[in-house]
């Protein structure tokens, strides 16, 4: 009798997790909560939410996806949002 062996499927090629587009949806929240805070100085501390949900993002997203820069732009934003908003509380109360 011959040997048998099963036959083996090879995985995808480009098989992503189903929960993919979710983690996507955090870098992209991470930048418009960053941008937000940037562009309209009213909303108090819209920085530190798009630290937060870009650093989740960022853990979240696989090295080789192009989303997980959007999520260091998120950050990036975030950091400089929340540094202009205490700089400006600073200012006025000095």
């Amino acid at each position: 009798m011959p040997d048998h062996k099963p036959s083996q499927v090879p995985p995808p090629v480009n098989s992503a997790p189903a929960s993919a587009p979710a983690r996507r949806d955090l870098a992209i929240w991470a930048i418009v909560a960053g941008l937000a805070g940037l562009m309209f100085y009213f909303v108090a501390l819209a920085g530190v939410p798009a630290i937060v949900i870009g650093s989740k993002a960022w853990n979240r997203l696989e090295r080789s996806d192009g989303y997980r820069w959007v999520a260091a732009g998120g950050i990036a934003l975030g950091v400089i949002a929340t540094l202009a908003w205490l700089g400006g509380v600073m200012a006025t109360e000095a």
